[in-house]
C-alpha cells in the first residue's frame, strides 16, 4: 500500500487527510515501490516524506486507526548510497532531518533500497525490497506477444519471458479509487470533480491507464448523462475526449483522429467556434449534450478505462 503527500489533492479518495500545509492519500491498492512512486507523481504529488516528528506521529496514528491489517505502506525514502542511511527522493544529496528508523534498520542496504513503514515495527521505518525494473517492452496489440518500443511492428528477435507471461495483455487497471467510479458495458469510468484544463485532464486520464471519455453509442451517452445529472454537483460541465483536429464543423475522438464519430449528441449550432474552441465538453446548460469550449478553461472531467 502507499501513502501520498502533496499540496493539493486532484482526486477525492477514501481516507484523505490533512496535516499542516499538506494533504495525504492512503491508497489501498497494492503496488511495487516504483509503481507507487510513479502513481503519486501522476496524481500531482509524491510518496510521503516525513520531515518532522509531529508529522510522523500524525501519520502513524492514522494508519493505526485504519487497522487494515496490511504489512505496511511505501513512503518516499530510498537508499541512494547503499549504506546505513536513507534519503528522501526529493533530496537525494541531503541527510534526513528527522528519523524514526527502527533499531537495526536499514539492515540490507545493498538489496533492500526502498523505505516503508512497517506494522510489525509499530509503523516505524525500515528498508524493503525493490521488486524489479521497467524495461522498454510494451504490448501494443494486447495479445500474447510484446514488442520493443523502438520497433512496435516487429516481433522481438529474442525473449526471456517467464512461463505464462504476459498474463494480463488486455487489462487496464484503475490504480486509485476516484470520486465516483461506474461501469457500463466493457468500460469503467471515473468522474473527477477537481478542475483542470483540457490538456491536463487528457494527460491525467492517460496517466491513470485510461483516456478521456469517448461516447461511441447513444446507450453509453445516455448512461453518462444520467450519471452526471444524478451527481448534480453544479459544475459547468465535463471535459471529454473530443477534439476539432481540422478546425471545421466536425469533431473527432482523440483515439480516432481520422475517423468520423459513429454517433453524435452535439448541441444544435455546435461546434460554434471551431478555430478557437477545439476541445469538447458536455455542458450542463445543454442538458449535457456536447459542445466545443476553450481548452484553457478549468473543468471537471471523465476518464474511461477498459473494464476488468
Amino acid at each position: 500500500m502507499t501513502i501520498r503527500r502533496n499540496n493539493y489533492l486532484p482526486i477525492t479518495f477514501p481516507g484523505s487527510i490533512t496535516f499542516g500545509n499538506s494533504k495525504y492519500s492512503i491508497i489501498p491498492e497494492y503496488e511495487e515501490w516504483e509503481n507507487a512512486k510513479e502513481n503519486c507523481k501522476c496524481l500531482g504529488g509524491k510518496l510521503v516524506e516525513l520531515e518532522t516528528s509531529e508529522e510522523n506521529e500524525f501519520i502513524k496514528d492514522e494508519v493505526r486507526t485504519l487497522n487494515t491489517g496490511v504489512e505496511g505502506f511505501w513512503i518516499g525514502g530510498y537508499n541512494f548510497n547503499h549504506d546505513d542511511d536513507m534519503e528522501w527522493i526529493s533530496k537525494p544529496n541531503q541527510g534526513i532531518p528527522f528519523s524514526d528508523m527502527h533499531t537495526g534498520q536499514p539492515n540490507h542496504p545493498t538489496t533492500e533500497l526502498c523505505m516503508m513503514i512497517w506494522r510489525s515495527f509499530d509503523f516505524r521505518w525500515g528498508d524493503h525490497y525493490f521488486d524489479g525494473y521497467w524495461i522498454g517492452g510494451y504490448n501494443f496489440n494486447h495479445d500474447d506477444d510484446m514488442e520493443w518500443i523502438s520497433k512496435p511492428i516487429l516481433p522481438m528477435p529474442f525473449t526471456d519471458m517467464d512461463p505464462g507471461q504476459p498474463n494480463g495483455p488486455v487489462t487496464q487497471l484503475l490504480p486509485i479509487t476516484s470520486t465516483r467510479s461506474i461501469s457500463f458495458g466493457n468500460s469503467k469510468y471515473s468522474i473527477i470533480e477537481e478542475s483542470a484544463i483540457w490538456q491536463k485532464a487528457n494527460e491525467s486520464c492517460k496517466c491513470f491507464g485510461g483516456k478521456l471519455l469517448e461516447l461511441e453509442t447513444s446507450e453509453e451517452n445516455e448512461f453518462i448523462k444520467n450519471e452526471v445529472r444524478t451527481l448534480n454537483t453544479g459544475v459547468e460541465g465535463y471535459w471529454v475526449g473530443g477534439y476539432n483536429f481540422n478546425h471545421d464543423h466536425d469533431m473527432e475522438w482523440l483515439s480516432k483522429p481520422n475517423q468520423v464519430m459513429p454517433f453524435s449528441n452535439m448541441e444544435s449550432g455546435e461546434p460554434n467556434y471551431p478555430a478557437f474552441q477545439p476541445c469538447m465538453m458536455i455542458f450542463r446548460d445543454f442538458d449535457f449534450r456536447w459542445g466545443d469550449h476553450y481548452c484553457s478553461s478549468q473543468l471537471s472531467y471523465i476518464c474511461e478505462f477498459q473494464n476488468q
